[in-house]
């Protein structure tokens, strides 16, 4: 018996409606699942210092609670406690969470067979929402009144961490990402591609500058750590807070190799060409002794990272595609602005508190960040993104199209 076939628009229209059906219980458990995993990564060093301790007669409610602030804190969320602000927080933690809302948006992805931008667009706003709120929820359960949090920022922070990272696993995982990657035009993927080898260029040598100072001011940290005398498991969470606050210093390293310089209290700036005040003195964190104490005689030296990055953004911008002058100058220019605005928006998270008086300011400022990045960049991206040569393209030949002579043969005739 014959079997009738539906048209092509209505099987596509089924499939983006199962789509959306599919949504009101996967949203939830991407939800769920970054909440329960990332709540029982913070709370293995918590319970495992509160068994090894005495303070375990006291009642679990104590560890409970510095678990789901610990939680909450990663979200980029300050904390005010006994009338002291704490806003320089270990945003780099903030990957953990990032990353299970990755895994779950590319299981949910894959699963439900996304085809259409309203279920990829539903899936992010829904998921955002509800990862939002749980966030909020417990920011509200957690603070007292020797203890606050923002409710508000914790929401807007953590809504806005959760949308990316599930928009970021739709857009790679489904086909309506891939259509989405088809529909950017080809000026403005060489543009956001050149900026993001920019940014990563200037990270990756703050990291490189971070790890060199440590090594070069490396007593001067093994004595920071032994003043805190943290014993076996509180060694551990002090590499754990030390990996958090890595990418705040690979920020501040970059600030201060391109000149913008490092805000260290009232009157105190680090850069290359200036010397601290002796009266200067940090947190005993051992990842502080990377920040140099004295000015260079090499002080230009760490400012040539910034045209490093720019060649490297000039360099993409070249390589792209065969363009005329005007073209190469105006998409160097633009992805120069970027860079800019991306290490702005990095020396944003990494400037706050962490005490009061000479530690109410710590960190770069972003408005001098981003104009000495863009000053330093567009002179390495210019010259770069003129003088690359595009990339050969391999031509593919059309295959021979097959024509049915009169004779009924079959041929293949070349056009």
């Amino acid at each position: 018996m014959p079997t009738a076939q539906r048209p092509a628009g209505a099987a596509s229209a089924d499939t983006g409606t199962d789509s959306l059906r599919s949504l009101w219980y996967l949203c939830p458990l991407i939800t769920a699942w970054a909440a329960i995993v990332g709540v029982a990564i913070i709370a293995a060093p918590v319970f495992a210092s509160w068994l090894a301790s005495t303070a375990w007669e006291q009642g679990v409610a104590g560890p409970l609670r510095l678990t789901v602030l610990g939680w909450v804190v990663i979200h980029d969320v300050p904390v005010r406690t006994a009338g002291v602000n704490y806003s320089l927080l270990p945003w780099g933690l903030a990957f953990i969470p990032f990353l299970l809302l990755w895994l779950g948006a590319r299981w949910a992805g894959r699963i439900s067979g996304i085809v259409s931008t309203r279920a990829s667009l539903t899936m992010v706003a829904g998921t955002a929402g509800l990862y939002a709120s749980v966030i909020g929820v417990a920011a509200w359960v957690v603070t007292a009144p020797d203890l606050r949090l923002s409710v508000p920022r914790a929401v807007l922070t953590s809504g806005v961490l959760a949308a990316g990272a599930v928009a970021l696993g739709v857009y790679r995982r489904t086909a309506a990402g891939a259509r989405m990657r088809q529909e950017v035009p080809e000026p403005l993927r060489v543009v956001l591609g050149a900026a993001s080898v920019g940014i990563a260029a200037l990270l990756t040598c703050g990291f490189a500058l971070v790890a060199t100072s440590l090594i070069w001011n490396f007593p001067r940290a093994v004595d920071m750590a032994a003043w805190l005398q943290p014993g076996p498991l509180g060694g551990l969470a002090l590499l754990a807070l030390g990996l958090g606050y890595l990418p705040v210093m690979a920020t501040w390293a970059v600030a201060y190799a391109v000149g913008a310089g490092v805000n260290l209290g009232p009157m105190a700036l680090a850069a290359p060409f200036n010397a601290l005040p002796s009266a200067v003195e940090l947190p005993p964190l051992p990842l502080l002794a990377a920040v140099p104490t004295r000015s260079l005689e090499w002080s230009m030296v760490p400012m040539s990272v910034g045209v490093l990055a720019g060649l490297l953004v000039g360099w993409y911008v070249g390589r792209s595609a065969a363009r005329s002058t005007v073209q190469r100058l105006s998409l160097a220019t633009g992805a120069t602005a970027l860079v800019g605005l991306g290490l702005a928006v990095c020396s944003a998270l990494a400037r706050g508190s962490l005490g009061e008086d000479r530690l109410s300011a710590l960190g770069p400022n972003p408005p001098s960040v981003a104009v000495a990045v863009i000053g330093l960049v567009i002179v390495g991206a210019i010259p770069a993104a003129l003088l690359a040569r595009p990339r050969a393209r391999l031509v593919v030949p059309p295959d021979p199209v097959p024509k049915v002579p009169a004779g009924g043969r079959t041929a293949l005739v070349d056009d």
